[in-house]
């Protein structure tokens, strides 16, 4: 699956632990700070975003950080969460995946919000992580590795690219998974492809557990967007199809008044640059790297 929350694409390479001693070159999040080249060459310089208003659409939770560098380079943020994640299970399917959790031989999780909505279906039942048996993680993308690294579990393999399809080609092809158990751990919103692929490519025997929804917010028309539509801004991003749709539902509360600045359309990659095409929205630009550090790589050269 290309995941509806996005895939995004390493600066570095990090591979399964134990088949390469590979490390990886950070460029998403440290310690809550974007830290790519950008970022950290920024600090010791001028700021670069002062006077620029740039426009965030993703839940809080999801672009603190991203938030955080904007404002610390002198940028004005409007932030409107156009989405919003929540717990959603079928407790039947919960509870036969979890009494056979210990048999799987992969678990794979696509997003970061899939992290924290499965563990809290464990532990609900499990008071002990040893309760996972002796499976590997994957995962697609540094932020949703780091979410289970800070539960102590070390993850076993994040593709080079962060996509769901990269993360497919390198289950089957280093070392193979015909008929081993996986588990995927999903959203509402997840593209199938990605336990397809393994099915039918790789022959592993494959499990799906949707652990949360995404619905759409409405945006609240007080002064923050009344602001935006007098005084338009610098850049808009997007960093999921998902808040895409639900940007095209509201269009008319963003509709810009006479004068006003109309901004850059700014995609965190292909998934999310495909939903604003089909919309009719043609972006001005596409992160290099699929990550909040490299849309803040974007925001900075193309708000100069």
């Amino acid at each position: 699956m290309k995941n509806r929350d996005e895939g995004v694409k390493s600066c570095g390479k990090r591979k399964c632990k134990s088949c390469t001693t590979e490390e990886r070159v950070p460029c998403e999040v440290e310690q809550g700070k974007v830290m790519n080249g950008a970022a950290k060459k920024s600090r010791s310089s001028r700021k670069q975003l002062v006077g620029k208003r740039i426009v965030l659409t993703q839940s809080l939770d999801g672009v603190s950080d991203l938030k955080e560098a904007l404002e610390k380079e002198g940028a004005e943020v409007y932030f409107f969460p156009l989405v919003q994640t929540s717990l959603s299970y079928n407790k039947e399917t919960a509870a036969d995946i979890l009494g056979e959790i210990a048999t799987y031989e992969w678990t794979i999780f696509t997003s970061a919000h899939g992290v924290k909505y499965f563990f809290q279906i464990f532990f609900e039942k499990y008071k002990d992580l040893r309760c996972l048996g002796p499976m590997k993680l994957a995962c697609i993308g540094e932020q949703t590795a780091k979410e289970i690294e800070a539960l102590h579990l070390s993850v076993d393999l994040i593709p080079n690219e962060f996509t769901s399809n990269q993360l497919a080609t390198e289950l089957i092809e280093d070392g193979g998974i015909e008929n081993q158990r996986i588990l995927v751990v999903t959203g509402d919103l997840n593209d199938p492809t990605l336990q397809s692929r393994l099915e039918a490519e790789g022959r592993g025997i494959v499990d799906a557990m949707q652990v949360y929804k995404t619905t759409s917010v409405a945006v609240v028309k007080d002064d923050p967007i009344k602001t935006y539509c007098k005084t338009g801004a610098n850049a808009i991003v997007f960093a999921s199809p998902s808040a895409v749709d639900s940007y095209c539902k509201q269009a008319k509360t963003f509709q810009l008044g006479k004068g006003a600045q109309k901004p850059l359309i700014c995609s965190i990659g292909p998934v999310t640059t495909n939903a604003l095409k089909t919309n009719g929205i043609t972006p001005d630009s596409e992160a290099k790297q699929h990550s909040r550090a490299g849309l803040f790589d974007i925001l900075v050269e193309g708000c100069k």
